[in-house]
């Protein structure tokens, strides 16, 4: 979504001085992005992510298992699609890469830096507890 106009991080932390949930607030012109981790589920809960996309007339989602799903006026449908996971074919890439002996092609550092600028701002905002803005 590109570099967002300003945000906003919290970070509730376990007694052991460890993050346990995080959550921050991107702002863009049109639209604001929720982001939420947690790290304090108890050992059995499975690992889990998911998206949910919404826009003024239906909301998008892909849970955990790959599925998406469409919601609007007419009802909630699954829109089918192959499953991939992301997470082992970018582990597949990286031992290719170390195999190989070669340096990763599909993401340099140059492409890392406004991400990593994004977290240490959400990161700031958390410690600070106050909007940090990332535009003039």
């Amino acid at each position: 979504m590109g570099k967002p106009l300003s945000v906003m991080g919290n970070i509730v932390y376990a007694e052991d001085g460890c993050p346990a949930h995080a959550k921050a607030q991107l702002y863009y012109v049109d639209c604001t992005v929720d982001i939420f981790a947690s790290w304090g589920m108890p050992g059995s809960f499975p690992g889990a992510s998911s998206i949910e996309v919404i826009g003024s007339h239906e909301m998008i989602c892909c849970d955990h298992d790959g599925r998406i799903t469409r919601v609007d006026n007419d009802g909630t449908r699954e829109i089918p699609v192959s499953y991939w996971d992301p997470y082992k074919e970018e582990l597949k890439y990286f031992i290719h890469c170390c195999e190989e002996g070669i340096s990763p092609s599909r993401c340099d550092i140059v492409q890392v830096i406004p991400s990593l600028e994004v977290a240490r701002a959400i990161d700031e905002s958390a410690r600070t507890n106050r909007l940090i803005r990332l535009t003039e």
